[in-house]
């Protein structure tokens, strides 16, 4: 197995990092994640790349390592990313719930249990 370099390490620790803070301003706002079509095509990927996108538009060294300057296996941005990402956050309920309402925080933990994909099939009712 190679080693990765220190600039490597760098590099994933930013894509981690933005894909947090994405997902953190999403959660917080109460904003959907997920769009219906995020194929490169498409003029509206869904909130969670497009504000990405406007991270790394205003961002050079941000732009530098996210999105279509990602490695494939290391883009951070797959359903499932997003939902370990709210998993993270949710844990941190005790930090958030002195600072929002009871409403905000039941939204965060309902959000995390769902997945679109695929969507009736992954739903999981006992999470809610």
């Amino acid at each position: 197995m190679e080693r990765q370099t220190s600039e490597e390490v760098k590099k994933n620790i930013l894509r981690v990092k933005s894909s947090i803070q994405v997902a953190r301003l999403l959660a917080l706002q109460g904003h959907a994640f997920r769009g219906h079509d995020e194929s490169i095509e498409s003029t509206n990927r869904g909130n969670f790349i497009e504000h990405l996108q406007f991270l790394a538009d205003n961002n050079e060294e941000i732009d530098s390592v996210v999105l279509d300057n990602a490695p494939l296996n290391a883009k951070y941005i797959s359903p499932e990313i997003q939902k370990q990402i709210l998993h993270v956050l949710a844990k941190k309920i005790a930090e958030l719930e002195s600072r929002f309402n009871d409403r905000v925080v039941e939204l965060l933990k309902l959000s995390s249990s769902l997945v679109p994909k695929d969507g009736y099939k992954t739903f999981d009712i006992a999470a809610i």
